[in-house]
């Protein structure tokens, strides 16, 4: 009796889910990923082909990342980037009689639902000099 090679089918790709699999063959293994700007939110990760030829687990969801409110940072105020067609950026400002001396003053949602840039530093209230022309010392 000629043994047979066990396989299993081409795994199911769900939306927005990408997959790296060598072989289709009994203990092979395919690992999913998410594209960009989404993270795996269930199913499994790494799945195994078995000896039934089926693969093991299910196949994993990808959400799209959400970033929480970003941070409020000392002497600034912000607001959304509504010009922003790709990602969630905010946009920060000085309050008045402040600059920037550090960070940046925006931030974009990154990959993993984290907010990226450094803060903006807002230092020195900037005093506003009279200059009088025809005064008197």
């Amino acid at each position: 009796m000629e043994a047979t090679e066990i396989t299993c089918p081409l795994p199911e790709l769900p939306p927005m889910a990408t997959y790296n699999v060598t072989s289709l063959t009994y203990m092979s293994e395919v690992t999913y990923s998410c594209r960009s700007g989404y993270v795996i939110s269930g199913g499994d990760e790494v799945r195994t082909c078995e000896e039934t030829g089926t693969w093991t687990g299910v196949a994993p969801t990808c959400k799209k990342v959400e970033c929480s409110r970003p941070p409020d940072v000392v002497n600034t105020t912000w607001y959304e980037d509504k010009k922003s067609l790709r990602t969630r950026r905010v946009i920060y400002q000085c309050l008045p009689r402040y600059r920037l001396v550090s960070g940046q003053l925006w931030k974009v949602c990154g990959p993993r639902g984290n907010w990226t840039g450094q803060d903006p530093v807002c230092e020195g209230k900037l005093r506003r000099i009279i200059y009088c022309m025809r005064c008197r010392h």
